[in-house]
């Protein structure tokens, strides 16, 4: 089993998983993202998991955000291509990451396994 798979099989049923698949820099919306987590903290919505996938190391993606958040957080490093499709069918949203890049190619990988978009 994948690190990956055994990350995915610990989080909680009842979770609500949102998913961000992309480079973590400011052009792909990651403070958008940080913005709305804490409007849902903040209005007592609590039991979110982010999970991040991107090529950043984890300290560096979780120093941008606050540290109340940062229980909430998972950043994924590393992973191998074939176990994209854990992360994809584990989360519950998606985060389309990018102001301006277009047809983000996570939607296309999700189509491509049938999922919704």
């Amino acid at each position: 089993m994948s690190s990956l798979n055994g990350l995915v099989n610990t989080m909680r049923v009842d979770q609500f998983i949102i998913l961000f698949n992309g480079t973590w820099i400011e052009r792909k919306g990651i403070h958008v993202l940080i913005s709305a987590a804490e409007n849902l903290y903040i209005n007592g919505i609590r039991d979110i998991s982010y999970l991040l996938s991107s090529i950043m190391k984890s300290d560096k993606v979780l120093n941008d955000w606050p540290k109340h958040l940062q229980q909430y957080v998972t950043v994924i490093d590393k992973f191998e291509q074939v176990d994209e499709i854990n992360y994809l069918t584990a989360a519950n949203l998606f985060v389309l990451p990018g102001f301006s890049e277009g047809q983000p190619l996570v939607c296309c990988r999700q189509w491509l396994l049938a999922g919704a978009v």
